[in-house]
């Protein structure tokens, strides 16, 4: 792939995109946890590059899922570092925090951390988001 000076890659001709959406289809597969800009960085370009090529947008679609799945996987099963794979899915937009509404003359947004909550608090929260009617099942 050619470079232009200053490291940027010069424009690419359709046969080298269509090259590289093909590499690209094989890093996925081939990647246990793909990484748009681990795979851009091999191929000497920016991951923005990627981004903004309409060629790649599946293709990003498909190694953030195969990425979040082996990342949650890899958590659960306690095969990956969890706080960094926490992190990683939080760059996915997973979130750890719930946010409560409760409105009366004045709307209030609550957030909380439920994890620091015990059973009874726990209890206590969904029986008075029940009587208010915010309780979403």
């Amino acid at each position: 792939m050619a470079k232009g000076k200053g490291g940027r890659p010069s424009k690419l001709s359709q046969k080298e995109i269509n090259e590289l959406v093909e590499k690209f289809e094989r890093y996925i597969e081939e990647t246990e946890i793909p990484i748009v800009a681990d795979f851009a960085a091999q191929n000497g370009l920016h991951k923005q590059y990627l981004y903004d090529r309409p060629e790649f947008s599946d293709l990003i679609k498909r190694a953030l899922s195969k990425k979040e799945a082996a990342l949650e996987k890899g958590a659960l099963t306690g095969t990956l570092n969890a706080p960094m794979a926490i992190f990683s899915l939080k760059q996915l937009g997973w979130r750890d925090k719930h946010e409560i509404e409760h409105s009366g003359e004045t709307k209030h947004v609550v957030t909380h951390d439920l994890s620091t909550l015990g059973p009874d608090e726990l209890a206590k929260l969904e029986e008075m988001l029940e009587k208010t009617g915010k309780m979403k099942t």
